[in-house]
């Protein structure tokens, strides 16, 4: 079995003292933007049957920060003082992930069969900081949601979801060729509440306006299809691959009230089911991805990999036009790889 760490991170922060801004001192100013990532993951390096089985787990802490904080250097533009939160959505998401590691169900004459479970585990947390004037001077509260001034500032939310990959995967190979093909049916399984928030005359955040909680049921497979042909075996190579997502069937249960001022609104309350085929509510889209590509190997150390393709990018309507501007060139990579 092995370990392992990662650190993953585009976060960036901007904290001075005694700056001027669109022509406005400021005694101090604060921003953070961006994610930082840690992971940890362990998995069985050897199988634990004669038919497979290598299981893995992996626990990702994503935090995300979006916040700004800001106090001005003597009374604001609308003659206040103190340290003004100008956004706070900062997300805590700690992902659970952790799979069977393949079962071989069929292996003969270079057909290989297998099946595979992998499960999901996402939560949101939320605990942010907003700003409320309380005799002239900025006070501080806090919300477990997000807070961003327009409409709706005041966001109280959670969010947790499961997801549940069966999949079932096969590979062929003989001489220069060799096939592969992987059917995913993942089911997600979600919950989602969202309740409007604002103070009151007393400067506590209630509930006002509309409160939502969702229960989704997310079912959308997809199939990859690959191809690999060995024209000069251990020197060139020609790899092809496809895939292909089919529309997706959405079960929503929706309980939502509406709220004035912390008192629920009489009749407000309803229950709805909603039965959508895809995220658009088109039934005729798919998600389609093709791609072709050669492996050049100049020596054992030192290799290239070229490959272009087409796609119609997630829910795009239409057909695919090879020959329409950009066509097979729609997307492409060259990789170059070095073995020390």
């Amino acid at each position: 079995m092995g370990f392992r760490l990662t650190y993953r991170t585009n976060y960036q922060s901007f904290n001075e003292s005694n700056i001027v801004s669109n022509n406005q001192l400021y005694k101090s100013y604060q921003a953070e933007n961006g994610y930082i990532t840690p992971q940890l993951a362990w998995a069985m390096a050897k199988d634990l049957t004669k038919n497979g089985i290598r299981p893995y787990v992996t626990l990702d802490l994503a935090f995300n920060r979006d916040y700004v904080k800001t106090e001005t250097a003597g009374p604001d533009s609308l003659g206040v003082t103190g340290a003004y939160i100008g956004r706070s959505s900062n997300l805590f998401t700690p992902t659970l992930s952790a799979g069977l590691g393949a079962y071989t169900l069929y292996n003969k004459d270079g057909f290989k069969l297998s099946g595979d479970l992998d499960y999901e585990l996402r939560l949101n947390f939320y605990d942010n900081e907003y700003s409320y004037v309380e005799g002239g001077v900025y006070k501080t509260g806090m919300i477990k949601g997000t807070y961003s001034p327009g409409s709706n500032p005041y966001v109280e939310q959670t969010f947790v979801s499961n997801l549940v990959t069966p999949s079932l995967s096969g590979s062929w190979s003989k001489e220069k060729i060799a096939l592969k093909f992987k059917l995913n049916l993942p089911l997600t399984f979600s919950g989602r509440e969202q309740n409007i928030m604002d103070l009151d005359t007393s400067n506590k955040l209630v509930y006002n306006g509309a409160s939502k909680s969702t229960t989704t049921f997310l079912f959308r497979p997809d199939i990859r299809l690959a191809m690999q042909y060995k024209i000069i075996p251990d020197k060139l190579t020609l790899n092809t691959g496809a895939r292909i997502q089919a529309t997706a069937l959405t079960l929503d249960t929706i309980d939502e009230k509406q709220y004035n001022y912390g008192d629920l609104v009489n009749g407000s309350a309803r229950k709805s089911h909603n039965k959508l085929f895809s995220n658009t509510g088109t039934s005729t889209q798919f998600v389609s991805r093709f791609h072709v590509g050669a492996a050049f190997n100049f020596s054992e150390n030192v290799w290239t990999e070229a490959s272009t393709g087409v796609s119609n990018a997630y829910g795009n309507e239409g057909t695919i036009d090879v020959f329409a501007p950009g066509g097979l060139f729609s997307f492409g990579s060259i990789l170059v790889g070095l073995k020390f």
